[in-house]
């Protein structure tokens, strides 16, 4: 009898669930580094009585996304497979925009120290690399239908 509550990595062969495996790991680690200093900063400036700046709200923004790939990287049903799908490509967009606009002089300052600053780069690149990984992983033929074959065996128990 099969657990309800599987993680999506459980059962892929070889390097494909240890790709999973990685990223359920990865991403809440993630997750809760950013999340922490994006709330630091904003309770710092708040306490100030300044308003958030722009790398602190960028910074909570991206501790979301990596949340939400979580739900989706450690829940295995057809939605989270979807919901990640669109959180990774989000997520990747926003660092290759966010990444160039840090280049720039004029962007620099407003940026700051954020994830997605230089491409990831206070993060190891992490920030960079993860969300690719993830997309070539839930696109992967094995990887898509076991989200698919957990959707029809839950509904098959019910």
């Amino acid at each position: 009898m099969k657990r309800r509550n599987q993680t999506a990595a459980a059962e892929l062969p070889g390097w494909l669930g240890g790709v999973g495996f990685i990223l359920t790991i990865a991403y809440p680690t993630l997750a809760i580094s950013v999340g922490i200093r994006a709330v630091w900063r904003i309770v710092i400036t708040l306490l100030e009585g300044a308003p958030p700046p722009t790398n602190a709200l960028l910074s909570a923004l991206t501790a979301a996304f990596y949340v939400i790939a979580t739900v989706g990287f450690a829940r295995k049903a057809r939605w989270a497979w979807r919901v990640s799908l669109v959180s990774l490509s989000a997520e990747t967009v926003l660092t290759f925009v966010v990444g160039t606009l840090s280049l720039l002089p004029a962007y620099a300052d407003t940026i700051g120290r954020t994830a997605w600053r230089a491409f990831g780069q206070d993060y190891g690149y992490l920030p960079l690399v993860l969300p690719i990984f993830g997309l070539i992983w839930l696109l992967h033929p094995l990887t898509r239908s076991s989200y698919s074959d957990a959707d029809q065996s839950r509904s098959s128990s019910i």
